[in-house]
C-alpha cells in the first residue's frame, strides 16, 4: 500500500490541496515525510517478500527458516547502519529498527539451542545449501566453526554409530553382486 502511496503523491497531494476540508489538509506529507515512506518501503519489503514465498509453497519450509532469518536479520542491521547517516529523523527510525531487532531476536534465540538443532539439520539437508548454509559473508569465523561443530556433533550423536552397519551392508551387497555375476548360467 505504501509503494502504491508513493507512485500516487502527485495525485494524492493535489487532491487534499484542492481539498477545502481542513481534516483533510492536515493529511498532506510534506517532502521528507514522502522520504519516510521510501525509507519504510525499503525496510520493510523484504519481509513482505519472505512472508509471501513462504505462504505460496505448497511443501515443507523449514529448511529456508533459519536462512530466511539470517537474511532479515542481516538486512535489519543493514538498515540500522543507514539510518545511522540520516540526520532529520534518525532518533525516530533507529529506536524504531531497535525495537524489531529486539523482536527478531527474541525469535531468532529459537533456532538456537534444542529446538535450533532442527532448523540447523533441515538447512544442511537441503540440497542447495549442505553445508554451505554456515557460510553466510556476515558471519566470523568463529560463528561458522560453532554452527559446523553442532551438525557435526549432532551427527556424531545420532547417526554415526550405524556407519558401520552400512559399510557392512555394502560388503555383503558386493559378495553378493560378485558371486551373482560369476555364477555360470548354463
Amino acid at each position: 500500500m505504501l509503494i502504491r502511496a508513493y507512485y500516487l503523491r502527485v495525485a494524492i497531494d493535489s487532491w487534499i490541496s484542492d481539498s477545502e476540508s481542513q481534516k483533510l489538509q492536515r493529511l498532506k506529507l510534506s517532502p521528507v515525510e514522502w522520504k519516510h515512506v521510501v525509507y519504510m518501503v525499503a525496510l520493510l519489503y523484504p519481509f513482505h517478500v519472505c512472508t509471501k514465498r513462504l505462504s505460496a509453497t505448497k511443501g515443507p519450509t523449514v529448511h529456508r527458516a533459519w536462512q530466511i532469518y539470517n537474511k532479515l536479520f542481516q538486512h535489519l542491521e543493514d538498515r540500522y547502519a543507514e539510518a545511522e547517516q540520516e540526520i532529520e529523523w534518525k532518533d525516530m527510525i533507529t529506536t524504531s529498527i531497535d525495537a524489531a531487532r529486539d523482536k527478531f531476536k527474541e525469535y531468532y534465540g529459537d533456532t538456537d539451542g534444542k529446538k535450533g538443532i532442527l532448523y540447523a539439520v533441515a538447512a544442511v539437508l537441503d540440497p542447495r545449501l549442505r553445508m554451505n548454509a554456515y557460510e553466510p559473508e556476515h558471519w566470523t569465523r568463529n560463528e561458522r566453526a560453532t554452527y559446523r561443530q553442532l551438525i557435526l556433533q549432532f551427527y556424531a550423536e545420532h547417526y554415526k554409530q550405524y556407519e558401520s552397519d552400512v559399510q557392512e551392508q555394502r560388503s555383503q551387497m558386493t559378495a553378493v553382486e560378485v558371486t551373482f555375476l560369476t555364477t555360470d548360467f548354463e
